[in-house]
């Protein structure tokens, strides 16, 4: 799916070597099967890239709503500088 999505390899090695780059090709795939069109993907995968990497999805810990928002007000800080 990344392969479909990322014509520049630098951005495809980038979401190629994110954590759970399979759970998120994955997803990706799952919602192009359900006819989400290609700029929608586009958005998703950049967004599931920035949460997989402030959160740890593999540590086998659960993680509630509150962590994903506070993860993404880290990264929009972060992206406003």
């Amino acid at each position: 799916m990344f392969e479909d999505l990322f014509v520049y390899p630098k951005v495809l090695a980038r979401h190629r070597a994110g954590p759970s780059a399979d759970v998120r090709e994955r997803f990706l795939a799952h919602c192009a099967g359900y006819g989400a069109a290609r700029g929608t993907l586009l958005r998703l995968a950049s967004e599931l890239l920035v949460v997989a990497e402030r959160i740890d999805v593999n540590s086998g810990k659960s993680f509630s709503l509150a962590d994903v928002e506070a993860a993404a007000e880290s990264w929009t800080r972060c992206c406003r500088r």
